[in-house]
């Protein structure tokens, strides 16, 4: 039995319970809220004097027991990404506190677990990224071994990016364009503009008579404009390709696909959430360690 208590090692660990929490819930208040009932029931058993021979594995049990919850609750509830018209901020309560809580996992990855199920998410970022044997995700999501190896493998399928350099050149022009979009840089877009761009809007997302611009100069103006939804703005492959995802808290909104003609963007079409459910979603670059065949214990 070790000999720390409980408590103290959930002080000592709370930094890593912190980030299972946060990965597992993609939300802020929710990691809070699993890591406020974690430590209650921490100590609760203490008080009860319960044995508890490892601390340290036992509370990490309990707070992704927690976040399991918290998925499936999400889930029944069939909650929506964002309300129309909130302004795509981080939180009004901490904005910058969340902006890095989200930058350390990767906006576009947060996006693409949010659209695995509950026990998908738990079996890829419990076994992916804090190497929590199989064997263990098995008693915590009540499946076979063999079955958390899958949802892991189905996960991974879907994180992992698609293995090619054919759309590089575009990559390297949306990445451009997402720059000189948080500079609000009107040279810097111009540059990577055709001089007839257009761009189309779907209605529930931009102003009225907005929702097609034509020309660099008018397009490259509006877009300075939404600067701040560029900022919680990350790349990403959507069917494939170089997009800009829109995602404040890592929540899907909305998406820019882009039609790239002779070295210059010659088309930009701006569609929400809804319009994506079927499409692909992968981040550009897969997490650090991650491999596709990654199904030993």
């Amino acid at each position: 039995m070790d000999e720390m208590s409980v408590t103290s090692a959930f002080e000592v660990d709370r930094p890593r319970l912190w980030s299972i929490a946060y990965r597992m819930t993609g939300r802020v208040h929710d990691a809070e809220d699993v890591l406020q009932a974690a430590w209650l029931k921490a100590d609760a058993a203490e008080r009860s004097s319960t044995p508890i021979a490892s601390p340290t594995g036992w509370l990490s049990t309990v707070v992704s027991r927690e976040a399991i919850d918290v998925l499936r609750r999400r889930q029944r509830r069939a909650e929506v990404s964002l309300d129309a018209g909130d302004t795509p901020v981080e939180s009004v309560d901490g904005p910058e506190t969340d902006y890095i809580h989200v930058e350390s996992v990767g906006r576009a990855l947060l996006v693409v677990l949010n659209r695995l199920t509950p026990e998908q998410r738990a079996a890829y970022v419990l076994h992916d990224m804090f190497d929590v044997p199989f064997a263990t995700i098995a008693d915590l999501l009540t499946v076979s071994t063999a079955a958390a190896k899958q949802l892991a493998s189905r996960a991974r399928r879907r994180v992992a990016p698609p293995n090619t350099l054919e759309h590089g050149a575009d990559r390297s022009m949306v990445e451009a364009y997402l720059a000189a979009s948080r500079d609000g840089d009107i040279e810097g877009l111009l540059a990577v503009l055709a001089p007839d761009v257009v761009r189309t809007s779907e209605p529930t997302l931009v102003p009225d008579g907005h929702q097609m611009i034509r020309g660099a100069r008018s397009v490259a103006e509006q877009t300075r404009l939404f600067a701040d939804r560029a900022q919680v703005s990350a790349i990403a492959l959507i069917d494939g390709r170089p997009a800009v995802i829109v995602a404040p808290h890592g929540r899907l909104r909305a998406a820019m696909l882009f039609t790239i003609d002779a070295g210059r963007i010659a088309a930009i079409r701006v569609v929400g959430s809804a319009t994506l459910d079927d499409s692909e979603i992968a981040p550009v670059e897969g997490p650090p360690g991650l491999s596709s065949d990654r199904t030993t214990q």
